[in-house]
């Protein structure tokens, strides 16, 4: 059981936010040159509704690091500054509302 879990969860990168405002929230995934793979617009019950699976066109990608960026502005219209970043193992206060994400298959 353990094996499937770790499969089913591999199958998509999905940020996790609540308190979201419709029309104020996107998600893309970019290749090293700055090219657009994925994007979605997506909230339902305030929350992201979706997640990008490795493919571009249906079609897997190769393996490689993506770019993600996240806009998002919460109902109390808060604007989402990003993720603090690590660094020597605490946090430093610097926000980044991109990243990058591996595809290993």
């Amino acid at each position: 059981h353990k094996s499937k879990i770790i499969k089913e969860y591999a199958l998509s990168f999905k940020p996790v936010g609540y308190g979201l405002k419709d029309n104020a929230y996107s998600f893309m995934i970019f290749d090293l040159w700055g090219k657009l793979i994925w994007s979605t617009t997506k909230v339902k019950d305030k929350m992201p509704l979706e997640g990008w699976d490795g493919t571009k066109n249906g079609k897997p990608l190769p393996n490689d690091t993506y770019i993600w960026r996240i806009k998002a502005v919460f109902e109390n219209n808060r604007v989402w500054r990003g993720m603090q970043q690590f660094k020597n193992g605490n946090l430093s206060g610097a926000y980044h509302t991109e990243g990058t994400v591996t595809i290993l298959r």
